[in-house]
C-alpha cells in the first residue's frame, strides 16, 4: 500500500465523484481508479459502493478513510520534522558583499543556488570602509570591486566587468553629446560615491589623468545622487550595470570616450575551502559562466 494510493482514496471521498478528485490530482480518470482498485485489493474489502452516480462509501470503506486521515497526518508531520531537522543540519556560508551585489547576475545565481540546495547563506552587506574588521569575522566568501592586497592569500575569481558611465539630467547641455572625454568634465560639479569606494578613487584618478582635479559637489549613494542630477546639481560617475534597476526616464546615460572598467571579484577564504557546500558553490558559479579564476591566485 502507497500514501499516494490513500491520498488519491481520501480525495474521492471528498470530491464525491472520480472525474472531480482525478481533475484536481492532474491524473486521468481510468489511472485513479486503477489505484483504488489495487487498495482494495491489498486491503481485500470493498471501499465504494459504485450502484449510484455519486460514489458513497461502504461500512468497511468509512473505516479505511477515518484511518487514512490520521495515517496521512502523521505522515505529513514526519516529513516536515525531517525537513525541519535537514534544514538544520545543513551547511552554513558567510558571505559579505558590496550593496551593489544584488543588481547584477552573480547575485541572483548565488540566491538560485542557496534557495536549491542544502547550504543555508548568510549574506551580509558591507561597505568598503568596513572591510578590515569584515576580515576578522572570518566570512567565507567575499564579494567586491576591485583588487585588495588584503585578499593575496585567499583565492580569487574574476566576475562581472562593468564600464564607468556619466548621467546627467536630460536637460543638461552634456545630454546632447553621444559620448565624452574626462577633459570635459573639467567644470562640472560631479556626483560621486562615497570617497573610500574604488569607483569613487576611479574617478578621481581618471580626471587627474585628464589634467584637472575634480570639483565634487557631493558624495553619496547612487539613488541620492541620481535625484540630484534629476535636479540638475551636477553629474553622476558611476558603473553601468548598478544602473540597471533605476528609473531613468529623465537621465540620460553617456559613454566615456576613454572606457574605464573595473570588475566584481568572489575571495574565498583559505580556512573555508573545505567545506563542501562552498566548493558547489563555486562549480555552479563557473559552470553558470558567472565567475573565473585568477591566475596565480
Amino acid at each position: 500500500m502507497q500514501i499516494e494510493q490513500l491520498r488519491y482514496f481520501c480525495m474521492i471521498v471528498e470530491q464525491k465523484t472520480f472525474s472531480e478528485a482525478a481533475f484536481l490530482l492532474h491524473i486521468s480518470q481510468s489511472s485513479l481508479s486503477k489505484q483504488v482498485m489495487k487498495l482494495e485489493q491489498e486491503l481485500d474489502t470493498v471501499l465504494f459502493n459504485r450502484s449510484r452516480r455519486q460514489v458513497s462509501l461502504t461500512k468497511e470503506g468509512q473505516q479505511v478513510y477515518e484511518d487514512a486521515l490520521r495515517l496521512l497526518a502523521e505522515y505529513d508531520t514526519l516529513c516536515a520534522n525531517l525537513k525541519h531537522l535537514k534544514k538544520q543540519a545543513c551547511e552554513k556560508l558567510r558571505i559579505a558583499m558590496l550593496p551593489v551585489f544584488s543588481q547584477y547576475s552573480l547575485g541572483h545565481s548565488i540566491q538560485g543556488f542557496l534557495k536549491h540546495h542544502n547550504v543555508q547563506g548568510n549574506i551580509q552587506e558591507i561597505e568598503e570602509r568596513d572591510l578590515p574588521a569584515a576580515l576578522q569575522e572570518q566570512f567565507d566568501l567575499y564579494i567586491l570591486r576591485g583588487e585588495y592586497e588584503a585578499f593575496k592569500e585567499y583565492s580569487a575569481y574574476r566576475s562581472s566587468e562593468d564600464e564607468l558611465v556619466c548621467v546627467v539630467a536630460k536637460q543638461h547641455p552634456l545630454a546632447r553629446k553621444r559620448q565624452l572625454a574626462f577633459s570635459q568634465l573639467q567644470n562640472e560639479k560631479l556626483l560621486l560615491f562615497p570617497s573610500y569606494t574604488v569607483v569613487a578613487k576611479l574617478c578621481v584618478r581618471a580626471c587627474e589623468d585628464a589634467g584637472f582635479h575634480p570639483k565634487i559637489e557631493r558624495h553619496g549613494r547612487l539613488e541620492t545622487l541620481l535625484g540630484a542630477a534629476r535636479e540638475q546639481e551636477g553629474v553622476v560617475l558611476a558603473m553601468k550595470g548598478s544602473l540597471a534597476q533605476y528609473q531613468l526616464s529623465k537621465l540620460c546615460i553617456i559613454p566615456l570616450q576613454d572606457t574605464l572598467k573595473s570588475c566584481l571579484y568572489v575571495y574565498v577564504n583559505p580556512s573555508s575551502i573545505k567545506k563542501a557546500g562552498l566548493r558547489e558553490l563555486l562549480d555552479y558559479l563557473q559552470n553558470a559562466g558567472e565567475i573565473k579564476p585568477v591566475e596565480g591566485s
